[in-house]
């Protein structure tokens, strides 16, 4: 006996067409199992074989071009006398197209032009006759519980019979479906919480720097005088301090008149750095950043006084 398709589920059926010379109309039957197939009075007795209960349409990830067709394979012959014409077709298949094998080797999709949709088999006799059955990927439903259709035999003026089969289109393996989850639910929670993530360091930043800014601005108005002397006085001394004093005599006055306490933390980096290094022109330039209404005051020792 000839294999079906590998992979499918094969079911093999026993289908008894009975000739009715009295009867002129055709009936519809169904596909049965009997435990002793025969022929009997006045008929003849069909076997179909490799018949899949479930076909299933391979599913891409991507769609690169035209979905293909899926081809299915099954087997009819007579278990009597010879037939003279078997008449074969599909029904809720969508457009499935039918061909007769010319032989053990052809593959389904060789002879396109050779298809249609019934198909005529004339004196169907012990031999086994090969049909290939071409399901467009369309009849395939996207539906998990899948779609019926049938493959139906009918002998002229004899009982119609329909084989029922259903179409599904393939799971997903793990990987994918692995895959598809990290790409449609993981990915775009990440991009979120990153997303999150930023807004919330900038938010933060943008308060802190308001904070500072506010805090300044009122040292600035409750120690204005304060100030003012200090830039004028002491401020100018540690200017021309030298340079092995120079640092920290300037870290403690200003520290003193609570400047480094009051300063925002990028100018605060900023000044402390400088006085290590030594840097007078680097301090001068923070501290009139920081304090403009003494900006004239703060630059003079640096020969930078009306710079704007």
């Amino acid at each position: 006996m000839s294999q079906g398709k590998e992979g499918l589920l094969t079911l093999t059926l026993v289908l008894l067409v009975l000739v009715t010379r009295e009867a002129g109309a055709a009936d519809v039957g169904t596909a049965s199992l009997p435990a002793t197939p025969s022929a009997k009075a006045n008929g003849e007795v069909v076997l179909v074989s490799g018949v899949a209960s479930v076909i299933e349409h391979p599913r891409a990830l991507i769609e690169i071009g035209t979905d293909p067709d899926t081809c299915v394979d099954f087997y009819v012959r007579s278990l009597g006398h010879p037939i003279p014409e078997l008449v074969v077709g599909t029904g809720g298949l969508g457009a499935a197209k039918l061909l007769e094998a010319i032989s053990v080797e052809e593959d389904c999709p060789q002879y396109p032009n050779r298809t249609a949709p019934t198909l005529s088999l004339k004196n169907v006799t012990a031999v086994e006759r090969r049909i290939h059955v071409i399901i467009p990927a369309a009849s395939f439903p996207e539906l998990s519980a899948g779609a019926t259709g049938q493959i139906i035999l009918v002998q002229p003026a004899a009982t119609v019979t329909a084989i029922s089969i259903t179409l599904k289109r393939q799971e997903y393996s793990a990987v994918w479906q692995g895959f598809l989850w990290f790409l449609g639910i993981a990915i775009p929670a990440t991009v979120t919480a990153t997303l999150g993530l930023l807004v919330l360091r900038a938010t933060r930043r943008i308060e802190r720097v308001t904070g500072e800014t506010e805090a300044l601005t009122r040292f600035r108005k409750d120690k204005s005088e304060d100030l003012k002397k200090f830039f004028s006085e002491l401020y100018q001394q540690g200017m021309h301090e030298p340079s092995e004093t120079f640092g920290g005599f300037m870290e403690r006055e200003l520290g003193n008149q609570q400047i480094m306490t009051n300063l925002p933390e990028r100018a605060l980096a900023a000044v402390s750095a400088a006085l290590r290094a030594g840097d007078r022109e680097k301090v001068a330039s923070e501290l009139a950043r920081a304090f403009p209404n003494y900006k004239d005051t703060i630059l003079k020792p640096v020969g930078k006084t009306n710079s704007k």
